[in-house]
């Protein structure tokens, strides 16, 4: 009996409702949901996952520039500079029997120096150096065919460089000195040999060719008196004798 009066409540609930609206109905599941299937396929696909070093590290890393090494003229040095020179020695003489002599002209050059340090870019140590020249005009030589000098130093020098990575420097040296003069063609005049003081100035530059060795040019101005005594048939003949002279060397160094 109550089934049969709920069936008839749900009858008069139907035809109480007006005939003029009709309720719309639900559309059909599969009307609705295949818009939303294609949509959902017409999505672009998520992107994929970054990697962890891609996030962390957004460009390449920044090199910093190599600087190249710098090279320091510092501590013991060893220079070798051979080179051509040009120089005069004039011997004069207390005896008419033995004339003045004069020779000039050009001829070849040495230096070796060992410097030991100071202090930063300044060396002290001992020098030996020597320059040579020639000439063949005999009015140099006082009627001679050809005239040699030659000049020796051994002594001290200072080099000192302005700034320890760049190549200039400039010194000097005092030195004990000797100075032989040899004529060709006038027996009559006997070979100069005598000892004294000389003196030399310089100035170069040094580049840098591989760690502790440089390679440059070197100017260099020296002078030395001497002097000699002998006996030249039974007289006493004291001679004296001046050169100077100037060179420029390649010089190779050691530091």
């Amino acid at each position: 009996m109550v089934l049969m009066s709920s069936g008839r409540g749900v009858a008069q609930s139907a035809s109480a409702e007006p005939a003029g609206e009709a309720k719309p109905s639900a559309p059909p599941p599969l009307l609705s949901s295949a818009p939303a299937a294609s949509s959902a396929s017409a999505a672009p696909p998520p992107p994929p996952p970054r990697r962890r070093e891609e996030v962390e590290s957004p460009g390449p890393p920044v090199q910093s520039p190599v600087t190249p090494p710098r090279y320091s003229h510092e501590g013991f040095s060893l220079r070798l500079s051979p080179g051509i020179a040009y120089g005069e020695t004039r011997v004069r003489t207390d005896r008419a029997s033995q004339p003045d002599v004069r020779v000039g002209g050009p001829g070849f050059s040495f230096d070796l120096w060992a410097g030991f340090p100071l202090s930063s870019g300044l060396v002290l140590g001992p020098a030996l150096s020597y320059w040579g020249s020639s000439d063949g005009d005999p009015s140099l030589t006082d009627g001679a065919d050809s005239g040699k000098s030659e000049n020796a130093l051994l002594g001290v020098f200072v080099d000192a460089y302005p700034s320890v990575h760049r190549g200039e420097h400039f010194g000097g040296a005092l030195a004990l000195a000797g100075t032989g003069v040899s004529l060709s063609g006038r027996p009559d005049v006997k070979d100069y040999q005598g000892g004294g003081l000389g003196f030399l100035v310089f100035a170069g530059y040094d580049f840098w060719i591989a760690k502790n060795w440089s390679l440059g040019g070197l100017l260099k101005l020296g002078g030395l008196a001497t002097r000699a005594s002998t006996t030249i048939d039974g007289q006493k003949v004291e001679k004296q004798a001046a050169s100077y002279a100037g060179s420029l060397s390649v010089a190779l160094l050691y530091q």
